[in-house]
């Protein structure tokens, strides 16, 4: 006989067989913590069903229980058994919407006990994740990369738990989420500058710079990062330091393990692209944006924000592109950036049927970012001292950069909310960083009900809403005005 009821039974594609799962994970649930009445324990297994894909939650239920049993249990009964109770509600959410986080806590349950506590241990205070600045310990965890990967999972899981549970908005998440890059990048950076240090017999000046979406200091989830290694010093010795540098940064930035990568590191953006230095000194970008630097590139280094590095010639290097983007003329760069996107649709957006491209399709995240760093670009040409390590412009300074009235600004304002909201969960549920929303997967499905939308059909629509609000503002700044006369 069914101990769970219709209705809940009724949420799974498979009733029969989840309920014997369900049963099993809750006895070995009971008896890790030495719970007396297994019945709360069923209660909280059967919110399951609860979650955007009941199916993919029990599944993950039962392999955590099993990964605790044969390995961290111990970690777990540490923390009180209705601590761990109160929590696991949260970590069903997770469990039934991403595939990838939802692995994290399941190879390391350990975890799980730190989120039980309401707090994590590596931040500050005893408040959640969705209280309080993530603090890690940097110094610490650079001479543990192993110690360094969990941590950084396990904050990016708790993020995913306070999101799923609407504890924070989408902009929230996107600034915790580049705060735990940065604070990731600055200890494997301090690791690096120790090698090179060991290797050179000479203490490398480094600076790292984030570009791209790091450049809003909002990035979403799996993101790789748009980075540009840069130094102060002088002199060959001081040259091989820095290569030395930023290399061990690259490989332990990206080296895959057990617990999964830190993140996807690209050097591109860097002056001369791949022909260009891994590592250059501020003369040399000098150099290079007297001479070089094509318009496109004042565009991307408009938005450039300090990831790494000491304070001063940090802002040594950033009151010198200051100085580069004040003099810029922002007319070939509104060109420019017509043509490139042209070109994107061409060559890399991708047209399936019952698929959007939502980086490249007209109205996509492409011309979002082409928007809003147009308008970084044309408030640093009017800033004094060092290019604003800031917000970007706000919707009354946009009216006035961009000559648009409010009213459209709103309108863009919330088309850029939707969009990037899809964007984040598409990718948590999705557990890919591509941002080709497949409308018939079974991925979609979770995004539409963990958003609370009515509909795949519907938030298909506000997508195509959102959107031609967006193309519209873009085709208005960047489309060619005729010559007349």
């Amino acid at each position: 006989m069914s101990w769970l009821p219709e209705a809940i039974r009724s949420a799974f594609l498979e009733p029969d067989r989840v309920e014997a799962e369900l049963r099993r994970a809750a006895n070995a649930f009971a008896a890790l913590f030495g719970l007396e009445a297994d019945g709360q324990v069923r209660k909280l297994v059967a919110g399951c069903s609860q979650t955007a894909d009941p199916d993919l939650a029990v599944r993950h239920l039962a392999e955590l229980v099993q990964s605790a049993a044969e390995g961290d249990g111990d970690a777990l009964r540490a923390c009180p058994g209705g601590s761990i109770v109160d929590v696991l509600p949260s970590i069903l959410q997770l469990f039934g919407a991403s595939e990838v986080l939802s692995r994290r806590l399941i190879v390391h349950p350990a975890m799980l006990a730190e989120l039980a506590r309401g707090s994590l241990r590596w931040g500050a205070g005893e408040r959640g994740v969705a209280d309080t600045p993530i603090a890690l310990p940097v110094a610490e965890l650079a001479s543990d990369l192993a110690q360094l990967r969990r941590v950084r999972g396990a904050v990016e899981a708790a993020v995913a738990v306070a999101d799923l549970a609407a504890r924070l908005s989408v902009p929230e998440v996107g600034r915790r989420l580049f705060e735990l890059a940065r604070q990731t990048v600055g200890a494997v950076s301090r690791r690096a500058t120790t090698e090179a240090m060991e290797a050179h017999e000479e203490a490398p000046d480094p600076v790292i710079l984030g570009l791209g979406k790091c450049g809003e200091g909002c990035i979403p989830y799996l993101s790789d990062l748009d980075v540009v290694f840069l130094h102060g010093g002088a002199g060959v010795n001081h040259a091989s330091a820095m290569t030395t540098w930023a290399r061990a940064c690259i490989r332990h930035l990206a080296t895959m393990t057990r617990d999964g990568s830190l993140y996807e590191v690209d050097a591109r953006l860097r002056p001369g692209g791949r022909s260009g230095e891994l590592v250059q000194s501020a003369e040399q970008l000098d150099r290079y944006f007297s001479h070089q630097a094509r318009p496109w590139e004042y565009l991307a280094f408009a938005a450039a924000r300090i990831l790494a590095g000491r304070e001063a010639p940090a802002r040594t290097l950033m009151e010198l592109l200051a100085g580069h983007l004040r003099r810029m003329d922002p007319a070939p760069v509104r060109d420019v950036v017509w043509d490139m996107k042209q070109r994107m649709e061409e060559e890399l957006m991708v047209r399936r049927p019952n698929e959007l491209d939502l980086k490249y399709e007209p109205g996509g995240r492409v011309e979002l970012d082409f928007i809003f760093r147009y308008a970084r670009l044309l408030r640093a040409r009017t800033a004094r001292g060092s290019l604003p390590d800031i917000d970007e412009p706000s919707l009354t300074e946009l009216t006035d950069l961009l000559r648009l009235p409010m009213a459209a600004l709103e309108r863009l304002g919330r088309a850029r909310e939707l969009l990037r909201e899809v964007e984040y969960r598409w990718r948590l549920c999705a557990g890919t960083p591509r941002t080709v929303l497949k409308f018939r997967s079974r991925s979609m499905l979770v995004v539409v009900k963990s958003l609370g939308k009515e509909s795949r059909e519907r938030l298909v629509g506000e997508l195509a809403a959102a959107r031609e609000v967006v193309h519209g503002v873009f085709t208005h700044v960047f489309r060619r005005r005729p010559n007349v006369g």
